[in-house]
């Protein structure tokens, strides 16, 4: 009978080691997959933002009207905040959605005039010509200790984080 309750007491402790180490090895993966999943959300919510300048500049005339309020009155205030990568000569366009400042009804008006719907960060946008546009993340995103702002930079990040 002894001998039955030491086999029972060793398989128990080799059964908790064993939990140990699964929880331990999921807990290490699962940090991973938070940052990936961050990545993916912000990836596609630029991609919307891009498609939807895009959209703008099709119509010069239209995304004129549909952005007036947004206009940057100056570069400058907001250029440490995109990595310093906006030119004082050209017309930006801020899209607050992060912004305490944006308000419910601001964020629905914007939305319904340039086609958005599920966007959370704030952007700063240029319509040069005809599809051609500049999208910036204001704030960035930090992937893999490099702050990334432009859709160029996070799809770049985005592969490398999904390559691993």
């Amino acid at each position: 009978m002894k001998s039955q309750r030491g086999i029972s007491a060793l398989s128990l402790m080799i059964t908790i080691v064993i939990i140990i180490m699964i929880a331990g090895y999921s807990l290490l993966f699962s940090r991973d997959t938070v940052v990936e999943g961050n990545v993916a959300t912000i990836y596609a919510e630029v991609q919307e933002v891009v498609e939807a300048a895009k959209g703008l500049s099709l119509d010069r005339e239209y995304a004129k009207d549909a952005l007036t309020g947004f206009e940057l009155e100056s570069v400058a205030d907001i250029n440490h905040r995109v990595g310093g990568k906006l030119n004082s000569a050209k017309q930006y366009y801020y899209w607050g959605y992060a912004d305490e400042n944006m308000t419910e009804v601001m964020a629905q008006t914007l939305n319904d005039k340039i086609g958005l719907r599920s966007v959370s960060n704030s952007y700063v946008v240029a319509i040069n010509d005809l599809g051609k546009v500049e999208v910036y993340l204001v704030d960035g995103i930090n992937i893999n200790g490099t702050m990334c702002y432009t859709y160029d930079e996070i799809y770049a990040q985005y592969t490398e984080v999904n390559k691993k």
